[in-house]
């Protein structure tokens, strides 16, 4: 190949893959890769709706030559949330709703108000939730993980790997 086959940025936290050569497999492939789409939406929408994601987002995406990822990347919003709340008393999204420190699922729900450390926190949460649901899709859905960058970059399916990379 010439050219990777996943996108493997810098902003990814965590990259899940599965590699599907359509001209060799016909049907097959075509159910497999519906099936996986399928999974990864419902697993977006999900932590999209239920689990409100403030400081991640889920992006699915098909493979330059073949197949399909998953990866969730970070919103860059810790230091503009905390000066957004220390001059309006509260944050707004990107839809201009107005968040106030009960509204961070992941937060401190002892805290008193928002700091610094809150924000990181709830950030920190987030990450961990994330970074063990998708190890756990992995698993469940018997894709891999993608890893290196760029052209040195291939997916694994081996458990101990992927174990190692949700470390």
């Amino acid at each position: 190949m010439g050219s990777p086959n996943f996108y493997t940025g810098n902003d990814v936290l965590a990259n899940v893959a599965i590699e599907l050569d359509y001209e060799e497999d016909g049907c097959f492939v075509d159910d497999v890769f519906e099936q996986t789409k399928d999974a990864m939406e419902s697993l977006q929408r999900n932590c999209e709706i239920v689990e409100s994601l403030f400081f991640h987002r889920i992006v699915i995406s098909t493979g330059y030559h073949n197949g399909i990822q998953m990866y969730f990347e970070s919103i860059e919003r810790e230091d503009s949330l905390l000066e957004d709340y220390l001059a309006y008393g509260c944050v707004y999204d990107s839809t201009n709703y107005a968040h106030t420190l009960q509204d961070f699922k992941y937060a401190n729900k002892n805290a008193k108000r928002l700091t610094a450390h809150t924000v990181k926190l709830a950030a920190k949460r987030e990450y961990k939730y994330l970074m063990n649901l998708f190890k756990q899709f992995v698993l469940d859905n018997k894709l891999g993980v993608v890893v290196g960058r760029n052209y040195t970059s291939r997916v694994v399916y081996q458990d101990k790997d992927i174990k190692e990379y949700f470390h």
